[in-house]
Parts: C-alpha cells; sequence; structure tokens
C-alpha cells in the first residue's frame, strides 16, 4: 500500500488481498484505491462502504476516484483509474486565459507559463483565446513545438472576438481563475486595422466586454491588462503624437474598465514593443538587445520612456499573476541597459533608479532565485521614496521610539551636527517616531519644502508573514526623487548613532 493524496492504494493478488482492503478501510476511515495485480482478477467488495467513505473525504477535498461497483465481478481497469486521477488533479489547477493570444508578447507569456510555473506552485492550464482557431495553431504550435517539445501539446485554444463579446466570450472564460488582457493594434493607421481593428474597437470596446465577460464567468480572481505608457502624458511630445487617432484615448478606457471591474487587477504600461516575434501587421520591426544587456525596469507611476522587449514585458505579466504585491496596481515597464557585472546589485537583486523606479536583470539570475528576484523587485515599489529601512531580529519597539524622539531633539534641535545643516530642519513628534520637515524662507516667510518620515515599524503590526521589526524612512511627499539638502548627513548621523546603541550591553541600548 501506499499513501496517495489522503487515501491508500492497494495492488491485489486475489479476492483475499481485497477483503484485507476493505478491513483496513473500515479500521482506519480511509478511502481506498483498488487496482489489479492482472487484469483477469475479479476485485470483489462492499460497493456500498466505498460510497459512504468517498463522501467523507470529497467533503474535505482529499478523495482519490476509486474503483467502485455495484456487482460482485467487475474487473477494474488500472488504466481507468489513472486517468479519473489526473482529471481531479486538473480540476484544481489554475486556469489562465490568454485573451489575443497571437500577439507577440501573448505569444512568450503562453510559452513561458507552459515552461515554468514554478510561481503558480503548480503547472497552469493555458487557455488561448483567439478569433481564429485554424491560424492560431499554425503561428502558435510550430513555434512552441520547436521551444518546448510535447509540453506544447497541453495548450487549450477557444475561439471568441472581443469586439462582439456575448456567449462566446463567456464561454471562453469558463473556469479560467485569471485572465491576461494582451490585445492591441498599431497606433497609426496600418494593414492591422482592416475589419475594424482599430484601437477604440480593439483596446476599449473590447477591454469592456472582457470585463463583463469575466464577470459573468463567476470564477476569475484576476484580471491582468496590457497598456500603454504615455496615458497620462497623451497631451504633451512625443505621446500626444502616437494619440493623434486615438491610440492612447482607447488605452485610457480600457484601464478604466479593468480598474473599476471589482476583480482584483494588475495594469502594466508597456514601453514600445521590439524584439520578435514580429506578429502585428504594420508593427515596427526592431530587435532587442541582448539578454544579459538587458534589465527590467518598472515604477508606479507613467514617468518612464523607451523601449521593452516583449519577452520581458511577458515576464513581468507572468509573475503579475501571483505576486501579492502586484494586486491592485498599475506599472510602467521598459528596459534599461544593465549594469555592469562588478557593478552593486543592490539590496536583494533589486536596483533602486532615478524618479522612484526599480530594476533587476532576471535572466544574469539562477531558475532558483530568480522567484525572490521578482517577489524583491514588486516589494521595492511597494515603498516608492523610501530611503533607509533598518531590519532588527529582536527589538524593543517602544523603547526605540523613545531614543528616537529624543536623539532627533538632541542632534537636530540643538545643531550639534558637523558641518551645520545647509536647510532649517524642524522636528515634529509623531506616534511612532518623527518628522524631519526642511524649510525655506520665501519673502520672508517660512516654507516647508517637503519632509522625512522615519517611524519604528512593529513586523506584528503588518500583518504579513516574516515581516520583522524595521526603522523607516521615507520622504514626503510621495514620489520625490531627489535627496532634500543635508539628508545624507541626517540619515549617517542616524545610523552612526544607532549603531552605538543598538549594539551596547547597556541597560539603556
Amino acid at each position: 500500500a501506499r499513501a496517495r493524496r489522503g487515501a491508500v492504494e492497494f495492488e491485489c493478488d486475489d479476492e483475499q488481498a481485497c477483503a484485507g482492503a476493505a478491513a483496513f478501510a473500515r479500521t482506519n476511515r480511509r478511502a481506498v484505491m483498488l487496482t489489479a495485480a492482472a487484469p483477469s482478477i475479479p476485485l470483489r467488495r462492499s460497493a456500498a462502504h466505498f460510497s459512504s467513505m468517498s463522501r467523507t473525504h470529497r467533503n474535505h477535498d482529499r478523495t482519490v476516484r476509486r474503483a467502485a461497483c455495484a456487482s460482485d465481478d467487475v474487473a477494474v481497469d488500472a488504466a481507468e483509474q489513472q486517468q479519473q486521477l489526473q482529471q481531479q488533479q486538473q480540476q484544481q489547477q489554475q486556469r489562465v486565459a490568454i485573451i489575443g493570444a497571437t500577439g507577440g508578447v501573448a505569444y512568450h507569456v503562453i510559452r513561458q507559463l507552459l515552461e515554468s510555473a514554478k510561481s503558480l506552485k503548480r503547472a497552469p492550464a493555458v487557455v488561448a483565446v483567439v478569433r481564429d482557431e485554424g491560424k492560431a495553431r499554425a503561428q502558435l504550435e510550430p513555434e512552441l513545438r520547436r521551444a518546448l517539445g510535447d509540453k506544447a501539446l497541453s495548450l487549450e485554444v477557444r475561439v471568441a472576438d472581443t469586439r462582439e463579446g456575448g456567449a462566446a466570450l463567456r464561454n471562453a472564460l469558463a473556469g479560467a481563475d485569471v485572465v491576461m488582457l494582451c490585445t492591441g493594434t498599431t497606433a497609426f493607421p496600418t494593414k492591422a486595422w482592416r475589419g475594424g481593428n482599430g484601437p477604440t474597437a480593439v483596446d476599449a470596446l473590447g477591454a469592456r466586454n472582457v470585463v463583463n465577460a469575466a464577470i459573468e464567468a463567476g470564477s476569475v480572481k484576476r484580471i491582468v491588462a496590457l497598456s500603454s505608457i504615455g496615458v497620462t502624458r497623451r497631451g504633451r511630445l512625443p505621446f500626444s503624437i502616437l494619440n493623434l487617432f486615438g491610440a492612447l484615448d482607447a488605452k485610457v478606457e480600457l484601464e478604466r474598465c479593468v480598474a473599476e471591474s471589482g476583480v482584483e487587477f494588475t495594469i502594466l504600461r508597456l514601453g514600445r514593443l521590439v524584439g520578435a516575434p514580429f506578429s502585428n501587421v504594420g508593427a515596427l520591426r526592431k530587435d532587442a538587445p541582448e539578454r544579459d544587456a538587458r534589465a527590467i525596469t518598472i515604477n508606479r507611476r507613467d514617468a518612464l520612456s523607451g523601449d521593452v522587449a516583449r519577452e520581458d514585458a511577458a515576464a513581468v505579466a507572468v509573475q503579475a499573476l501571483v505576486a501579492p504585491a502586484a494586486a491592485n496596481k498599475t506599472f510602467s515597464v521598459i528596459n534599461t541597459s544593465a549594469p555592469a557585472e562588478t557593478d552593486a546589485a543592490g539590496v536583494n537583486g533589486v536596483r533602486r533608479t532615478a524618479r522612484g523606479s526599480a530594476s533587476i536583470a532576471p535572466w544574469r539570475t539562477d531558475d532558483g532565485r530568480r522567484e525572490q528576484l521578482w517577489d524583491a523587485l514588486f516589494g521595492e515599489l511597494e515603498r516608492p521614496n523610501e530611503v533607509l529601512r533598518l531590519e532588527f531580529s529582536r527589538l524593543n519597539v517602544d523603547k526605540l521610539r523613545r531614543w528616537l524622539s529624543q536623539w532627533a531633539g538632541s542632534v537636530l534641535s540643538s545643531g550639534a551636527l558637523y558641518p551645520p545643516l545647509p536647510m532649517p530642519v524642524r522636528v515634529d513628534h509623531t506616534e511612532r517616531g518623527v518628522m524631519l520637515s526642511f524649510l525655506a524662507v520665501d519673502d520672508g516667510a517660512v516654507v516647508p519644502r517637503g519632509a522625512i518620515n522615519i517611524c519604528v515599524q512593529s513586523g506584528a503590526d503588518s500583518g504579513a508573514s516574516g515581516s520583522k521589526d524595521a526603522l523607516v524612512a521615507f520622504r514626503e511627499p510621495l514620489f520625490r526623487d531627489s535627496p532634500f539638502p543635508g539628508e545624507r548627513q541626517i540619515l549617517d548621523q542616524l545610523q552612526n548613532d544607532l549603531m552605538a546603541v543598538t549594539t551596547s550591553q547597556t541597560p539603556e541600548a
């Protein structure tokens, strides 16, 4: 006998072994699966007993399909039982529906999902939603077979037109846990617009129909939608040119439909797409830099400009399917040049860059660590204006808060820093620490230019598993990129003084 998902499987040589299996089930209250050592051996047992056992375990989602029959002489087909077991496991898979599956980014999404699903904990069932099944299979299957071999056979293709919506689209999304909206067209009139494929129909109307179908399907837990950088800057160059025919206006409507759907979402504003496959007729055909030369840079604002490789856009989209830190957020995504191997990689492999961005070079990292790198990237953007974080394995939170308040009053208010700060700083005490406001004099009036909020956070209060106590400093207002005059001097002094008290053995430590 061997355990299998809460049940026990017996290989029976004769009727006596079958009787022993039944006795085991009665004594241990376990569901059992019986397989015959030879097809000719009849398996005799009580169908009523096994039926009652199955109800108990099915309620706990632990039952395995069992060999049960209503007569005394039935030969159990082991292959059929194995098929039933596989069907039950498939029902537990996460199903990801890719809409616009013949696009270049969608191809990489499908390939990456089929190739490796470590971040999804189990291999997902991938559904390609397309308008023309024949065209889709001819376009996708040869490429996927070359890249993945037999794994490509697990791709399911469903037919629906997002411009029309209706029952076909609802059926295409039936059973989907995640919907990834990868539709799009060119910004300017090209052959791609033929047949009613302009931006309004593809992006605005299509997104509305997809959201309605996802809600009606009832199973969809997250929508990941691909948009474009520049949607909030479409009145300024060069994005005003890109919006001459309403391409960015349509993306704005797409984002609005997704964000207001009531379903958990992630919106990715992509830079200009480069790199194969070049699936869109009339689209720019520009090769992407080599993998090792590319870094992926993301930002919570529409503040980036540049290109992004289709492969990298897909990688961000795949991670957004499951990353808790990506839920209900919008990100801009571009490629930047990867740093030299000798350069500092930043904290946890994530480099903070200008304007609140964070960057990683995932293709330089082995597969085992890549998932951690993605988690660190999304986590870094949870704190876009953070300038200091010191985590502690053991800390008296209340004591450090009192010390921080005293430190700010004695060091900053007394002018003890040398050289003197280039700008006056006002100290305000808060419940969890201090607020340091940087002041300027304008026409005789004192005007705050911003502040650094320094607080002591308790890991227990965060609600996240594994969170540590930490001293955190972040700039206000949100997304301020440049440091305040004297900011670095203050933070350096804070760390030096904090090191002295946290490593001391005195009662005051």
